[in-house]
């Protein structure tokens, strides 16, 4: 399948998709920033409306690591000397921020979104914040078993069918009052740890782009299109009136978030590749966004509380247009964080 390609010879569909992942990402926290006891009664209804498509935006990742890494063989050196210690050394940076701004809060009186200092440092580190991170370290640790899988179609999709079931099972479980004592535990060192949806939705990438997009080139854009919509839809639906399946328990393990981000990374895959962009200033500033995905994710929160301590962000204000407008505000303050990152020597290999 034709792919369209930069200078640099990256897929430039996946450095769209990273860049939309991202913005949702930081949407999702841009909300950190407004006072929810001074908004309209339809201001908080949108905001949980328009919020609940953006959760699983994680996903994109990785499927899209799935798709990029289970084709090639497992290099065992590069995996333990380059790639697990650029992610740890990106959680390392990130506490350094976060230690850097409580003290500048300390000195200066401010107090930002979650805390005053003094705070236990390593709440940020335990919830879905760092997340990705963590996950990411996990996936690069089993890759090599999930490549020998995914060697043979009918043992990936056997895998693919019992992580579905387990993923979605276990959770549901949780509700039940006879097994909650046990699954409640279970689900919570799922989420916290490693969970085993994460090894599903990096094969299902995998899976999708070697068997499914050549299926769809023959679809017409606008069924996938539509089909991306539909999954936004469903997903909102299925969070308001089915609360169960929308608990933070499978917030990264269930199959709401994969309602959404299948059809969308079809669409992107099968119509989005297709796309011919010819200035080459647009092409290598999107490859330059996506490239630099890992540093943007990490500096962002910061960016959100720094401007929040500054008093630059409004605590009020009509959501609907506050929202879009600081999102992209806070992106481009990261990227541009970012394009200082990778001049500095040593930490410039963290980015890529």
């Amino acid at each position: 399948m034709e792919n369209v390609k930069s200078q640099k010879n990256r897929i430039l569909w996946l450095d769209l998709l990273r860049i939309f992942a991202m913005l949702k990402v930081v949407s999702i926290h841009v909300c950190s920033c407004f006072s929810w006891d001074d908004l309209p009664d339809f201001d908080r209804k949108m905001i949980e409306i328009t919020g609940l498509p953006l959760h699983g935006c994680v996903t994109y990742f990785f499927l899209m690591s799935g798709m990029l890494l289970l084709d090639k063989k497992p290099n065992i050196k590069r995996i333990w000397t380059s790639r697990i210690p650029r992610l740890v050394a990106a959680i390392v940076i990130r506490l350094v921020l976060i230690v850097a701004l409580m003290v500048a809060v300390a000195v200066t009186g401010c107090i930002v979104y979650k805390h005053p200092f003094p705070v236990e440092i390593f709440d940020d580190f335990q919830g879905n914040d760092n997340m990705f991170l963590y996950s990411m370290i996990g996936i690069y640790i089993i890759y090599p078993f999930l490549y020998d899988i995914c060697q043979d179609r009918k043992k990936e999709e056997y895998f693919l069918l019992l992580s579905f079931v387990f993923s979605v099972i276990v959770p549901i479980l949780k509700a039940i009052p006879v097994t909650s004592f046990i699954t409640s535990h279970i689900v919570r060192q799922m989420v916290e740890y490693f969970p085993f949806g994460i090894p599903l939705i990096f094969v299902l990438g995998h899976w999708l782009y070697k068997y499914v997009f050549p299926a769809l080139e023959h679809f017409n854009k606008w069924l996938l299109f539509f089909a991306a919509v539909a999954g936004l839809v469903l997903n909102i639906l299925i969070r308001e009136f089915i609360p169960a399946l929308a608990a933070n328990e499978v917030a990264y393990v269930g199959f709401c978030e994969l309602i959404i981000c299948v059809p969308t990374f079809c669409f992107f895959g099968v119509v989005v590749s297709k796309w011919n962009i010819k200035n080459d200033r647009v092409k290598n500033l999107i490859s330059h966004m996506g490239e630099n995905g890992i540093a943007i994710f990490v500096l962002h929160w910061t960016v959100i509380n720094f401007i929040r301590a500054c008093g630059v962000m409004p605590d009020q204000g009509h959501f609907l247009i506050g929202r879009p407008l600081w999102t992209v505000i806070v992106y481009l303050v990261s990227f541009g964080l970012s394009l200082v990152w990778e001049r500095i020597p040593v930490f410039n290999k963290i980015i890529r």
